[in-house]
């Protein structure tokens, strides 16, 4: 067997393996590290897993795939982009010896951990290895199985849960946050809540209508296009009952921002843009009309955690309360009718908040360092799995502006390993591998 032949056969299931991994985190680890207390094994295969699981399966990918990476494309990158993640997980780990609550950094410096982990994975084995029909068919498996129970939400499983719920005895004594998730009609899929399942949905759209298309490829392109169209009614269906007010706008970005990257005439992506925005717009508008009349009070209750993460900044410049500590840090300065929160929902105020203000530069310098050096480098076409990686995580990004996916292992460890195949596209080794008709 010709040598090119056994690393093709064997490239698939190091895929798979990939594959499986991110789509089983997708999953099954919605819900915040800090959290995981909260977690008991599961009874039925729906159920969320415990953290303990997760980093079981991260390390057997480790120990099955570290030994097929190409170590020596690290020379073929500036050497700052591969080092700031270990710059910066050795300052979690400096900060976290001054931490006002020890017992919830302990649980949230082995997520980061992991998310390094996850990074060098993407960058040495990942890229230089996939199969993308091999490593989509169990992403998008996973991920259809958690937009089914956003479906399953959305038609009846909310209410029938809601009615259960309120029919038990004590139900009036649960926290109040609780008893409000439970009247709310958002749907939230297998993660913690509304707004993890749109980042979730603006991470892997781009990316999961093109696999959906590679996986497709003995069918005609008209049988195609139609289950493309399917996938993609399927997550911005979710994606509007989640009813995520900032996932709506970013995703309107983004395609705007994609609209603008494209090689057509001035005129004609000007007029797509124009309509595109007036579109997208309208609906918002329509949408969150009751919202915006009665004043947008998350937006008013996210100044409230920014603010109160801007002042442990400055009490604790340096170190600051230490990582997963902003809940400790915010109970002692909310004011009294405000809310108990548990993040800043903002990862890079939190950042600043938990690990002080050379933790939030360190990570702001590496994510926006990312990707500013594989956008420069990467063509925006939508039929390159680069490209439709880059769009995906640039409005994870965005989005951490006002949520808190760095701390949801479902969401931070598939981007960090995405990052670190999409920088290794940058190197110019081989690496996609699917028929000679999709080339």
């Amino acid at each position: 067997m010709k040598a090119s032949t056994a690393n093709a056969w064997l490239n698939r299931p190091l895929s798979l393996g990939f594959g499986s991994f991110i789509g089983v985190v997708l999953w099954k680890l919605g819900n915040p590290v800090i959290l995981e207390y909260l977690i008991t094994p599961p009874d039925n295969i729906w159920a969320v897993w415990p953290l303990s699981w997760g980093y079981t399966l991260l390390i057997l990918l480790c120990l099955a795939t570290v030994w097929f990476g190409r170590w020596d494309q690290a020379q073929r990158v500036p050497a700052w982009l591969l080092s700031l993640p270990l710059a910066w997980l050795a300052w979690q780990f400096l900060a976290s010896t001054h931490s006002v609550e020890p017992k919830l950094s302990r649980v949230t410096l082995p997520h980061f951990c992991a998310c390094i982990a996850c990074f060098y994975l993407g960058f040495f084995v990942l890229w230089n290895r996939v199969n993308w029909r091999w490593f989509g068919a169990p992403v998008l498996v996973c991920f259809m199985l958690s937009l089914w129970m956003a479906f399953e939400q959305h038609y009846g499983g909310l209410e029938e849960t809601r009615k259960q719920f309120l029919n038990q005895p004590g139900a009036e004594l649960y926290p109040k946050w609780y008893l409000l998730k439970i009247q709310s009609n958002r749907v939230f899929g297998s993660f913690v809540y509304p707004n993890a399942l749109a980042g979730a949905i603006l991470l892997l759209l781009p990316l999961s209508l093109r696999l959906t298309w590679l996986l497709s490829y003995r069918l005609t392109n008209i049988t195609r296009l139609v289950i493309v169209g399917i996938i993609a009614y399927a997550e911005l269906a979710t994606l509007y009952w989640s009813e995520s007010k900032g996932g709506w706008l970013i995703a309107l970005g983004v395609g705007l921002f994609s609209l603008s990257q494209l090689g057509f005439s001035r005129k004609l992506k000007t007029a797509a843009a124009v309509i595109v925005l007036l579109a997208g717009t309208a609906g918002f508008l329509i949408k969150f009309q009751t919202y915006l009349r009665k004043g947008a009070t998350s937006v008013g209750a996210r100044f409230g955690y920014w603010q109160a993460a801007w002042v442990t900044t400055k009490q604790h410049p340096i170190f600051g309360s230490g990582p997963g500590t902003f809940s400790v840090a915010y109970a002692k300065i909310k004011p009294p009718e405000a809310e108990m929160a548990r993040l800043a929902h903002n990862d890079y105020l939190e950042q600043a908040s938990d690990s002080g203000v050379p933790g939030c530069i360190l990570y702001l310098i590496m994510i926006w360092g990312w990707l500013s050096y594989t956008y420069r480098r990467t063509a925006i076409k939508f039929d390159s799995i680069p490209a439709l990686i880059l769009l995906g995580l640039l409005a994870w990004c965005a989005q951490a502006f006002i949520e808190f996916q760095l701390y949801i292992p479902g969401l931070a460890w598939p981007v960090f390993m995405l990052f670190g195949a999409l920088l290794a596209s940058t190197t110019g080794q081989p690496k996609v591998q699917v028929a000679s008709n999709e080339l």
